[in-house]
């Protein structure tokens, strides 16, 4: 054995002493740059979202301004689908990227929201199609192909996360959408990506097309989120009542927790109302239910879950309005926190009522309480 040089050693040591200099400098330089990285240092206890959609991106900017401390995760609802099933951002003339910057520095996470729709190039769409997405999943490669194309986009903008929103989907991909969404959590790992899956909601497990097609458990061993879209309870097949009633909320809930952790539940509530005339329901924002109110000299009057809802009486058809307002929302609120939640999301920022800011701050703020 060869006996060491002792005048080298000095010099290792510095040497050692230098690279480990430079790789503090290295990892402080990145702490100090990348505001998610600052995000995740300092987590509330609780987070709130919302969905910032591109056919209402400036009134939904305006909500978060309205209460900058509210928000932490804006998912961006801009991702579409080409007809050959790339994925592709909606059209619009803002500026995604000055956006998603503007946030990071404000420490919020922006998520990419990819959802089925299919859009030509002459800006024609089908939505919630599913057909295209049975193709991307119909074999190894097309997935790949799918999953390569998500994972550019979403770094190429500087997502914290993707969401992945198919809906409608024939109960025939149920297998093949939980293998794809398994190969994007294992393809986004290497990126420091994170994965939410949104699903349509169920109060048990079904064979059939839309709801049944999500294995929730399955998903949930892979995604970071399942958001789960707690509406609509009523719609033109049911006839007039809440968006999401408490109780219906809560078997919705009490079915995911069987399936899930509930640390990786979110609950998505919904801030559009309906209105029912004869056969036929569209969707009613707080603004446009309080218009109708003054107009007709209506009487508001609540549920027992405080969702507010009126009559107009005409001389050929009746109409019916259910709404959300922060009332209503606190309510919601105050049962999720009952249950332990500490996330939720709002479909969608832009056109409802700002009280419904207020009380969604309470309900972060009392997170960071402690309470």
């Amino acid at each position: 054995m060869n006996r060491p040089n002792r005048r080298a050693r000095p010099r290792a040591i510095a040497a050692s002493r230098a690279l480990l200099a430079a790789v503090l400098a290295s990892l402080l330089g990145t702490f100090a740059t990348n505001s998610y990285g600052q995000v995740a240092a300092h987590q509330p206890t609780r987070w709130v979202g919302g969905w910032l959609t591109y056919w209402q991106f400036e009134q939904g900017l305006e909500s978060i301004r309205h209460s900058p401390d509210t928000f932490q995760d804006i998912y961006f609802f801009i991702g579409q689908l080409s007809p050959s099933g790339d994925p592709m951002l909606a059209a619009s003339k803002h500026d995604y990227r000055a956006t998603i910057q503007q946030l990071k520095t404000q420490g919020k996470r922006s998520w990419l929201t990819v959802v089925n729709d299919v859009v030509s190039p002459d800006q024609k769409a089908i939505l919630k199609d599913p057909y295209v997405v049975s193709r991307l999943l119909a074999s190894h490669q097309s997935r790949q192909q799918h999953i390569t194309h998500l994972v550019s986009l979403a770094s190429e903008y500087g997502f914290y996360g993707i969401d992945i929103d198919y809906e409608s989907l024939r109960h025939r991909d149920r297998s093949r959408f939980s293998l794809f969404i398994e190969e994007l959590a294992q393809a986004l790992q290497p990126h420091n990506i994170r994965l939410a899956v949104t699903v349509q909601p169920k109060v048990r497990d079904q064979r059939r097309h839309g709801a049944g097609v999500n294995d929730w458990q399955r998903l949930c061993r892979v995604a970071d989120r399942l958001q789960i879209m707690l509406y609509n309870e009523h719609s033109g097949k049911t006839g007039p009542g809440p968006i999401a009633s408490t109780a219906w909320i809560e078997k919705v809930l009490d079915h995911a927790e069987q399936k899930c952790p509930a640390e990786k539940i979110v609950p998505s509530l919904k801030v559009l109302g309906a209105t029912w005339e004869q056969h036929k329901v569209r969707g009613t924002t707080y603004q446009q239910a309080v218009t109708l109110v003054r107009q007709h000299n209506a009487t508001v009057e609540r549920a027992r879950d405080q969702v507010p809802h009126f009559t107009i009486a005409g001389p050929n058809a009746t109409r019916t309005t259910y709404y959300e307002d922060g009332r209503s929302m606190a309510n919601k609120l105050t049962m999720l926190q009952a249950r332990g939640y500490n996330q939720v999301m709002l479909w969608r920022l832009g056109s409802y009522d700002l009280e419904i800011n207020r009380r969604l701050q309470a309900f972060r703020k009392a997170g960071l309480r402690g309470e």
